[in-house]
């Protein structure tokens, strides 16, 4: 259950920090977020968006629990 939450959040996290990115083409947005790119991963996700005031502390502190458990139980 975990792991289908933090996958749902992820989702959410890349388009909210598409959404205040400057417009991107398709190869510029796999090249941040899937294989080794730098935005590939939940946890660097979660730090971008609280960088950038997209999610506020609490929040990233919850995320960050949530990336944890995720992580643990699979």
């Amino acid at each position: 259950m975990a792991m289908l939450i933090s996958s749902v959040i992820e989702t959410a996290l890349e388009l909210a920090l598409i959404e205040k990115m400057r417009p991107l083409s398709g190869k510029l947005k796999k090249r941040l977020f899937e294989g080794y790119g730098p935005l590939s991963s939940f946890s660097s996700r979660i730090d971008v968006a609280y960088a950038l005031s997209i999610i506020s502390q609490d929040v990233f502190d919850d995320l960050k629990i949530i990336s944890f458990i995720a992580h643990s139980s699979g």
